[in-house]
Parts: structure tokens; sequence; C-alpha cells
């Protein structure tokens, strides 16, 4: 089985409310989150669910129009909300990556351009 977990923008647009309200949320532990070892939010799909279950719906909520989708429908918002958070987990990992990348070429440069003396020059003293 996939674990699905969203970042609080993620689960905010799941959700249809603000990123400030899923922040509250945290910040008041009425919504269960993790934090992974980069110190992001990690909340899961049924954590979020429950929350949004127990939440007072206002006049604009989406979750009217859910409640009366077929099963199938569900499973396809689900799994749509399940790629988008993969998505964005993919997305966080190439900056990730692009930044290690632009460290080590940095590094790389800054090392080949130290005048360092080959092997005859060593030897024999000269320049």
């Amino acid at each position: 089985m996939v674990r699905t977990v969203f970042t609080p923008n993620k689960a905010a647009a799941h959700v249809g409310v603000s990123r400030s309200a899923i922040m509250r949320a945290l910040a008041s532990k009425s919504l269960k989150a993790s934090r992974d070892n980069r110190n992001r939010w990690q909340i899961e799909l049924a954590d979020l669910e429950e929350w949004a279950a127990d939440r007072p719906m206002s006049a604009n909520s989406d979750r009217t129009v859910s409640a009366n989708m077929s099963d199938h429908d569900r499973d396809q918002v689900a799994e749509m909300a399940r790629l988008e958070a993969e998505n964005g987990q993919l997305r966080e990992r190439l900056g990730e990556l692009r930044e290690d990348r632009d460290a080590w070429r940095q590094q790389a440069e800054r090392l080949a351009s130290e005048a360092r003396p080959g092997l005859i020059e060593r030897i024999f003293g000269r320049r």
C-alpha cells in the first residue's frame, strides 16, 4: 500500500481550506502530522480526512460535492491527490538535487582553478 502524505500547501488544496488554516490546526495539534528529516511537515491522508470531517462546513465548502460522489469518483479524486502529492515531493527532491549539483559544481570549479604544481614541478621545483 502506498503511503500518501501531503505538505501543508497540498493538504490545504486537497480539503479546500487555506494553508494558514492547516498551519493553525498543526499548531493547536488538532491535525496530526509529523516532520521529516528535513523538518518539513508530512500530513497523512487519513489524518487529513479525519480532521476535515470534524471541521464545521463553511458555505463555500466542496465537501458536500464529495459526499455526493460515487465510489469510483472518490477513488479517482484520491488517486489524483496522491499523484499530486507525489509530484510535489518529486519537485522538491528535484530542487534539492539541483542545489546539490550546483554546490558540487562550485567546489569542482574552485578546486580546478587552484594552481597546483604537477608531478614534474614538484620533483624538480620548476614552475
